[in-house]
């Protein structure tokens, strides 16, 4: 899969507790916010992700800021996002895979009547994201 890093500008507005919120300048009604700045940072990506994940044409980003009154405590911070991972990642479409274990592993799940497709992708999530 080919990469699809974009990077928008977001505002992050800081208020008197230390906390963030977060409004992006060219994604229409995209705000969140976040305890501190990691936290509205992650919820940032992540809503930029929803916002643009299945849009065809993507608004251009602002690149000039020289027009915006900030208070001393307001930030601008591009965020990224790879569209293709958060794509990837959303999809809910499933896709077939043989594998082969040990016959005495296959005997036991059956017994317990485990879910082998539900075990194979919690153990690849755990393998792969943790």
């Amino acid at each position: 899969m080919s990469q699809k890093e974009v990077f928008y500008p977001a505002i992050f507005f800081q208020d008197k507790e230390g906390a963030y919120t977060v409004q992006f300048l060219d994604v229409p009604g995209a705000v969140t916010f976040g305890e501190n700045l990691s936290e509205a940072f992650k919820y940032a990506q992540q809503l930029l992700g929803e916002a643009l994940y299945d849009q065809a044409n993507l608004p251009e980003a602002t690149l000039d800021f020289t027009h915006i009154d900030l208070k001393s405590s307001d930030k601008i911070v591009l965020i990224n996002i790879d569209l293709n991972d958060f794509r990837a990642k959303k999809s809910h479409k499933k896709v077939k895979k043989n594998t082969l274990i040990p016959e005495y592993l296959a005997v036991l799940a059956e017994q317990k009547k485990i879910n082998f497709s539900a075990t194979l992708t919690e153990a690849l999530e755990e393998k792969l994201f943790m």
